[in-house]
C-alpha cells in the first residue's frame, strides 16, 4: 500500500472518529438539555422517554461512524445491516415507550375508573408491544430480501379468523374504552336506563355493574350502553327536584296554605335552602285548588325523607288550621 493510500485511509478514520465525536457531544447537549427541562406536571412522563431518545442517538452516531469508516466492501455490508438493525429496534423501542407512557397519561384525564387504570391499559400496552414488534420483524425481514408478503396475508386472514369469532367481545371492550374516554359516565353517576335508575358501580372490560334501587346488581354491556340513550341524574350534579301535590276546597286561603307549605320546607334539613321552593295553584278543576309543592334536593336519595316529613307536617298544622284535605277523583274502572 502507497504512502498516499495509508495517508487517506489515515484521513478517513480521522473523519469518522470526528463525526463519532461531534455525534457524542450533540447527544451529551441533548442530554442535558433534556434532564434540565422544566415541562408542565401533565407532560412530565415525557422525561421517561429520555434513556429511549438517548440509547437511540449512540445508535444513529454509531451507524454514522460505521459509514464513514473505511471499513473495506465486506466488513461495510455487514456494518450496514448491523446499523439498521440495532437503529431499527432502539426505534421501536422508543415508539413502544412513547405509546405507553401516552396511555398512562391518557388515564389521568379520565374520571378515575378501575377498569381504565387495571383493565385497558395493560390490554393497550400488551396491543402496542405486540404490533411494534411483528412490525419491527417484518421491517428487518424485508431489509434482508425476505419475501414478507406471505406473512403478512398470513397474519390477515389470522387477524379476520379472530375478529370475526370474538366479535361481540371486541365490541364491547371497544364501547367500554369509547365510554371511558367520553367521560359521560363514571362510577358512582346514577343513570336511567330504559327506566330502570340505578348507580355505576364499575365499567369494566365488556360490561357495566350497575346497582339499582332495588338493591339489585344489573350486568350490562358496554355495547348496549354506547347504543342506547341514557339519562345520567348525577351530571352536572346529585341534585334533584321533589314535588307533590295537594287538593284543598276553594274555601281555603290558597295565600295562607303557600305561606304554611313553605315554613315547613324552610324547616326540613335535606332541602336545599340556596333554592327557593315553590307553591303554584295548578288547577282549580274538579271542585277543588289543586297545590303543586316543590323544592330543590342537594341529594336525591333524600326526596322520601322529605316528602314523608312535608306530609306529616301538613296533616298536623292543616288539623289546626282546620283546613281540610280533599281527596282526588276516583278514575272510573
Amino acid at each position: 500500500m502507497s504512502p498516499s493510500s495509508d495517508l487517506l485511509l489515515t484521513r478517513e478514520w480521522i473523519e469518522a472518529a470526528a463525526l463519532l465525536a461531534v455525534s457524542l457531544i450533540a447527544i451529551a447537549i441533548l442530554k442535558r438539555f433534556l434532564s434540565r427541562a422544566r415541562l408542565k406536571p401533565a407532560w412530565a412522563w415525557v422525561h421517561t422517554l429520555v434513556p429511549a431518545i438517548l440509547n437511540l442517538g449512540y445508535v444513529i452516531a454509531l451507524g454514522i461512524f460505521l459509514q464513514a469508516a473505511p471499513l473495506g466492501s465486506r466488513w461495510s455490508v455487514w456494518a450496514e445491516h448491523v446499523s439498521y438493525v440495532l437503529t431499527l429496534w432502539m426505534f421501536l423501542i422508543l415508539v413502544r415507550q412513547a405509546l405507553m407512557r401516552a396511555a398512562e397519561w391518557g388515564t389521568r384525564s379520565s374520571r378515575g375508573s378501575a377498569a381504565l387504570q387495571h383493565g385497558f391499559i395493560p390490554l393497550i400496552k400488551n396491543v402496542s408491544t405486540l404490533f411494534v414488534f411483528v412490525m419491527g420483524g417484518i421491517m428487518v425481514l424485508k431489509h434482508f430480501g425476505y419475501d414478507v408478503m406471505s406473512l403478512l396475508t398470513a397474519l390477515g386472514v389470522g387477524s379476520l379468523a379472530v375478529g370475526l369469532a370474538a366479535k361481540e367481545a371486541l365490541s364491547n371492550m371497544i364501547s367500554g374504552f369509547v365510554l371511558i374516554m367520553d367521560r359521560n359516565l363514571a362510577a358512582g353517576d346514577r343513570i336511567s336506563l330504559g327506566g330502570i335508575t340505578g348507580d355505576v358501580e364499575e365499567i369494566g372490560l365488556r360490561s357495566t355493574r350497575i346497582r339499582t334501587g332495588e338493591g339489585n346488581t344489573m350486568i350490562v354491556p358496554n355495547f348496549d350502553l354506547v347504543n342506547n340513550r341514557i339519562i345520567n341524574l348525577s351530571d352536572p350534579s346529585r341534585a334533584s327536584t321533589c314535588t307533590t301535590q295537594i287538593r284543598v276546597p276553594y274555601i281555603a286561603d290558597f295565600e295562607r296554605v303557600s305561606t304554611i307549605c313553605t315554613k315547613i320546607l324552610s324547616g326540613i334539613p335535606q332541602v336545599d335552602h340556596s333554592k327557593d321552593p315553590w307553591v303554584n295553584l295548578a288547577s282549580l278543576a274538579d271542585g277543588s285548588q289543586l297545590i303543586a309543592i316543590g323544592c330543590w334536593l342537594r341529594e336525591m336519595d333524600d326526596a322520601g325523607a322529605v316528602l314523608t316529613a312535608l306530609n306529616k307536617q301538613l296533616l298536623q298544622v292543616f288539623k289546626t288550621e282546620q283546613i281540610p284535605l280533599i281527596e282526588p277523583p276516583l278514575l272510573p274502572h
